[in-house]
């Protein structure tokens, strides 16, 4: 089986991480009564940029870590990411006021967010594997 470097190991990474997110999105976003706003925005975006993630992860292969196209499609999947956790924050900082203050028995309400808090946490680590993968060479694992 061919080695694969790091810097793809830690690309392939994030795209996991991002593809985790991206699911954990479209359950707090199906949560009865609780949709996101501008959910579907979010959830293209971070479908793509798990698809950019794993183009980064073969573009690094392909033609190095330090690559110009192997860096762009990486800041591309970085600017996306944080989009979608822009529009989850935007969101869920309504809903986390009420369960914080006077509507703390809303079950339904706790799992919509504590479900938008784990995929917020998951495209986290996705953002810190690709800023990981920036400081990497393309040595063999």
């Amino acid at each position: 089986m061919k080695k694969f470097s790091f810097n793809f190991l830690t690309i392939a990474c994030a795209g996991v991480l991002a593809l985790v997110g991206w699911v954990l999105l479209l359950v707090t976003n199906g949560v009865a009564g609780f949709a996101v706003d501008n959910g579907g925005l979010a959830i293209g975006l971070g479908l793509v940029a798990a698809a950019l993630c794993c183009a980064g992860a073969f573009a690094a292969e392909k033609f190095g870590a330090q690559n110009v196209i192997t860096a762009a499609v990486k800041v591309c999947a970085l600017a996306l990411i944080m989009v979608v956790i822009g529009v989850l924050i935007a969101d869920r900082a309504n809903l986390a006021s009420g369960l914080f203050t006077w509507d703390s028995h809303n079950s339904v309400g706790w799992t919509a967010f504590s479900t938008a808090v784990a995929s917020i946490v998951f495209f986290l680590l996705a953002v810190v594997a690709l800023i990981v993968s920036a400081f990497q060479t393309g040595k063999k694992a």
